[in-house]
């Protein structure tokens, strides 16, 4: 049985903020770019739902613009795949330390019933050894089933928060569109914009 479930679904819960943290620098990368709100608005949620308000703490003074709409789109699409990635490994994380409640469950069991056959003979002294021991093995098996207990409603929370942003960052390209329905339609038509460093004429790289 892995005595550090609870460490694991906090290591696991960081990442997520990590992602979280990695969502907003796309962000603020975007509006140091002027890009319009619109475009980031699926993408932002994303960042508060990992990271939460500590979002606001960090990148907006310390991020380049980003440099091109593609380069936008690329960054949202790698930010998916990170968090499916992440989403798998929780629900792996999930299924073992599901088993580990199930074996420490069954362990639990098991000393009883080792205790209750023993104490039909309470005055020996073998009976009390067993006693003894399947005491112990109860205790054990209780700091395990708390300790996955614990763990897995952290590691499922996480889970559901990654399989919500998985979501967030696969409409980040709907996003776009809207926002930029009319300049993209006339790159589209063959239309052509002017060049002056900011994200709406870099949409000139979008197909």
């Amino acid at each position: 049985m892995n005595p550090t479930w609870i460490a694991a679904a906090e290591q696991l819960a960081e990442d997520g903020g990590e992602l979280g943290f990695s969502a907003a620098a796309r962000v603020a990368s975007a509006f140091r770019a002027n890009c319009l709100p619109e475009a980031t608005r699926n993408l932002m949620t994303a960042a508060y739902a990992l990271a939460g308000e500590e979002v606001k703490l960090r990148f907006l003074d310390r991020v380049e613009p980003c440099a091109t709409a593609e380069e936008f789109l690329t960054g949202a699409e790698e930010l998916e795949g990170d968090a499916a990635a992440l989403g798998k490994h929780a629900a792996d994380m999930a299924a073992a330390c599901e088993t580990a409640l199930e074996e420490a469950i069954g362990a639990h069991q098991a000393a009883r019933r080792r205790m209750t056959a023993a104490q039909v003979n309470p005055g020996s002294r073998a009976a009390r050894a067993e006693v003894a021991a399947a005491l112990k093995a109860m205790r054990a098996a209780k700091r395990v089933i708390a300790e996955c207990d614990a763990a897995l409603d952290l590691i499922c929370q996480v889970r559901e928060r990654l399989e919500y942003v998985v979501r967030c960052f696969r409409c980040t390209p709907a996003d776009f569109a809207e926002a930029y329905d009319v300049p993209l339609q006339h790159l589209r038509d063959g239309g052509t914009l002017p060049w002056s460093g900011t994200f709406l004429t870099a949409a000139q790289q979008v197909r």
